[in-house]
């Protein structure tokens, strides 16, 4: 027999992700917007075209492994494992910004030639 505090922890895992997931869909729509939103600011349109592959499998690999990573470890533990798998993604993103901005091309449309 399950004791109450796993299950209420259980419930509220479960509800936590379903809801979580729902408004997610509701402010993302990363099909239409993100590939568009990439070109717009001066990325390549192949990145533009993996955003949305990359983006489901990690939905995919989320769903799958979440469960498990949730009910080995504690919540906390959780969460830090989510944020140090997570960071490297980060740290690339802002440092391919910082590379722009070093090289000039900070996706600014104003060519500076003076002639208006």
């Amino acid at each position: 027999m399950v004791s109450a505090p796993t299950t209420r922890r259980n419930f509220v895992a479960a509800a936590t992700e379903s809801v979580s997931f729902a408004v997610a869909n509701q402010l993302t729509a990363v099909a239409v917007v993100l590939p568009f939103i990439c070109v717009a600011f001066g990325g390549s349109a192949f990145a533009a075209a993996l955003i949305f592959p990359t983006y489901t499998a990690a939905n995919l690999l989320g769903v799958i492994l979440a469960p498990r990573v949730l009910g080995l470890r504690s919540v906390s533990r959780s969460l830090a494992l989510i944020l140090i798998l997570i960071w490297p993604g980060f740290a690339l993103w802002r440092h391919s910004l910082y590379e722009q901005r070093r090289n000039g091309s900070g996706g600014d449309d104003d060519d500076d030639d003076g002639d208006d």
